[in-house]
């Protein structure tokens, strides 16, 4: 890629999660479904606040992992979500690229962590971030610049390996 390339894609990213964040903030980031708190409560096998003087410290430190444990888990959830490729490639589900470009993505993504490995993770370390922080339907939005360029290696680098072939 060409550095004004890489830069104007960060560029992109930055742009697009910081208007997605202002408009669209997951103000319940940190709040428990009823299911998770039942979950929760299932749990901590019936430690509350009151009895923690009552149980050993192997009880407290479960009680404790246990009560974070679910707040990572939801933000693994929300960033695992949008690097699922079924998400942008389907045939069942409302596909936002069609299925036949695949084959160029994973071409694109091959030569983008062959030679380009520390924008790939600097693009999706950013984006995790504002993943983050933004509601889970409009998480997204932020890989699409990043998908749309790997279609468009992937596309270049075939039609240059089938020029050369032409010779």
């Amino acid at each position: 890629m060409i550095p004004k390339i890489k830069l104007f894609l960060v560029l992109v990213l930055v742009i697009i999660g910081l208007s997605l964040s202002y408009y669209s903030f997951d103000y319940n980031l940190f709040t428990l479904s009823s299911i998770e708190s039942d979950q929760l409560l299932k749990r901590d096998g019936g430690v509350t606040v009151e009895n923690v003087s009552q149980v050993s410290g192997r009880e407290i430190a479960k009680y404790y992992i246990n009560r974070h444990m679910i707040y990572s888990l939801k933000l693994f959830r929300k960033i695992s979500y949008p690097l699922n490729l079924a998400v942008y490639f389907n045939f069942t589900q409302n596909n936002f690229y069609p299925y036949v470009i695949l084959p160029m993505f994973i071409i694109g993504c091959l030569y983008t962590i062959r030679y380009h490995l520390a924008y790939l993770f600097l693009y999706i370390f950013v984006s995790a971030i504002f993943t983050c922080t933004v509601i889970s339907s409009k998480t997204i939005i932020l890989y699409y610049p990043l998908i749309l360029t790997l279609v468009i290696i992937g596309l270049y680098l075939s039609t240059r390996y089938v020029h050369k072939l032409r010779r």
